[in-house]
């Protein structure tokens, strides 16, 4: 099947130069793999690859939860855009260079730049859920998943003595992925670990692969599939090298199309001499390369604020959380000291049962005092709760101000279609920050309510003729004391419910006749201009 077409490719580029904190080796060799594939693709002579329609993450340093984020906002931005403008994507490349491991888990991941070698397990990027993510956003697309992969020595070690290991690999890639539409060409087999060109200008699988790229093969149809790329990958590496790591296939269970036979890639787009001579190409390519180095450096500092950020806000809601928790603790250690178990059964009984004679005056006053206790326990409860809210609010209100600032950018450059796709976004997060505050609004209430009730009780455990009577009462008309005194503490509490639903109102109408307001100033001011351009026309 021929589908090549690079208006509805798009190119996701991932990997690392240097890994400061993983304890892996960095080389130049990587950078200079990833420009040799982005020079192949976004050459008009290559592949001919919208800039736009490449996604680059290389050298990124979000950890691997903000980057798998992250490419689902912006994999989402770019199917919107396409299919916008008409050319809705049919196919995504994925293309890793860098170090590949097990962590302590036997678990495989790929080495990003905030890889950590105290927690690889969490700090590098598993492939499994890579997978499940970009299936969850391109379920629909063809995935072509290239990893360029070399291992640091504990992991050769280990694939060493352990020979089943990169089937362990294989297996794991494979069981993340739909059941068709995706397919993986790996850079070296369970036997050997991938290497670089011995002057660390390139690795060996990727200037093998580019070079297959550009010359292409007269013996096989045009364009060529993945698994055309594969074979002559291996063909052009073994000439070399007989011994050296070769590339393999690896797909999942296929449906009636068979991804790795998907004419995608265009045979020999211009042979080596002319590639050689357009050196003025070459200087357009590297500007290409060096603005998308530049803006994914802008990006990073960006993102390294934003996520200083919400990490102050996160600690400060966790000093506050452990605050309310330690506060909640002590006044349950208070509570346990000054009743036990029994004591608090046998007041509870004789304020919430009903008793032919009245009980003993010392055990309902002690039931008012706990339900004192308990309801302002509940109250600091709610506050909390509507702080926590409260903050989420404003933190949603604050990444809808960055994007509101990235929608006036992308209209500015003329980007209408990534303009509407965050413009959605921002209505979105606005939305759900709306709806935080009224949570926060409703809890606080609740929160007052039980603070009236709280009062109500302390008062009532000190006011000891109208525990008397209220006790007589009760046995009079045979209910318990707690449905008595809920009697008269009903009425209070519906006083508080009215001032609230009066604070709303006035609120409510306070907005609307402000917004009547406005909007009566705005059509005197539109009629009196109306007015006065009629009064200038001879």
């Amino acid at each position: 099947m021929d589908a090549n077409n690079p208006d509805t490719t798009l190119l996701l580029i991932l990997g690392a130069e240097e890994f400061p904190n993983a304890g892996l080796q960095g080389s130049i060799a990587f950078a200079n793999a990833v420009r040799s594939i982005l020079t192949y693709f976004l050459s008009p002579y290559g592949y001919r690859l919208p800039q736009e329609n490449v996604i680059y993450f290389f050298d990124d340093e979000l950890d691997p939860s903000a980057l798998d984020r992250t490419i689902r906002v912006e994999l989402t931005a770019s199917l919107a855009r396409l299919t916008a403008k008409g050319t809705p994507a049919t196919d995504l490349i994925v293309y890793y260079v860098g170090h590949g491991s097990f962590d302590e888990d036997r678990q495989y991941f790929l080495a990003l730049r905030s890889t950590d070698s105290k927690n690889q397990g969490i700090s590098g990027l598993k492939v499994g859920p890579l997978m499940r993510s970009l299936n969850g956003v391109a379920g629909s697309l063809r995935k072509y998943v290239i990893l360029d992969a070399c291992y640091s020595g504990e992991a050769v070690r280990f694939s060493q003595s352990s020979p089943g290991t990169e089937h362990i690999m294989v297996g794991q890639m494979v069981r993340s992925l739909e059941r068709q539409g995706s397919a993986f060409l790996c850079s070296s087999s369970r036997e050997v670990i991938s290497e670089f060109l011995k002057d660390g200008s390139n690795t060996k699988f990727t200037k093998a692969l580019t070079d297959v790229l550009w010359e292409g093969s007269t013996t096989r149809p045009s364009p060529l599939s993945l698994d055309d790329l594969a074979d002559l990958t291996r063909e052009r590496i073994s000439i070399g090298d007989p011994l050296a790591s070769l590339p393999e296939i690896h797909m999942p269970e296929q449906g009636p199309q068979k991804v790795a036979a998907v004419r995608l890639f265009p045979n020999g787009p211009r042979p080596a001499a002319q590639r050689a001579a357009d050196e003025g190409m070459s200087a357009r390519i590297q500007a290409k390369l060096d603005q998308l180095e530049r803006e994914t450096t802008e990006k990073n500092k960006e993102r390294v604020r934003q996520l200083a950020l919400q990490q102050a806000v996160l600690d400060e809601r966790r000093s506050r959380m452990l605050a309310e928790q330690e506060a909640t603790r002590k006044g349950e250690e208070e509570t346990l000291k000054r009743y036990s178990s029994d004591e608090e059964r046998v007041f509870r009984l004789a304020a919430e049962s009903i008793h032919p004679v009245e009980p003993d005056r010392s055990l309902l006053i002690a039931w008012l005092g706990w339900n004192a206790g308990e309801h302002k326990v509940k109250a600091g409860a709610f506050r909390f709760e509507a702080k926590e809210h409260i903050a989420e609010a404003g933190q949603r209100k604050y990444y809808a101000s960055n994007i509101y600032d990235q929608i006036r950018k992308e209209e500015k450059s003329g980007s209408d279609d990534t303009a509407r796709t965050y413009r959605s976004h921002w209505v979105e997060l606005l939305d759900s920050a709306k709806n935080e505050e009224q949570i926060a609004a409703q809890l606080i209430e609740q929160a007052e309510e039980a603070e009236c009730a709280a009062e109500f009780y302390r008062n009532a455990a000190r006011d000891s003729e109208l525990v008397s009577s209220a006790s007589a009462e009760a046995t009079a008309t045979s209910v318990s004391f707690e449905h008595r005194i809920g009697q008269l503490l009903y009425p209070i509490l519906r006083k508080v419910q009215r001032m609230h639903r009066m604070s709303r109102t006035v609120k409510s109408v306070w907005k609307w006749t402000l917004r009547a307001v406005v909007t009566l100033i705005i059509l005197v001011l539109v009629v009196t201009c109306m007015v006065t351009s009629q009064d200038q026309i001879p």
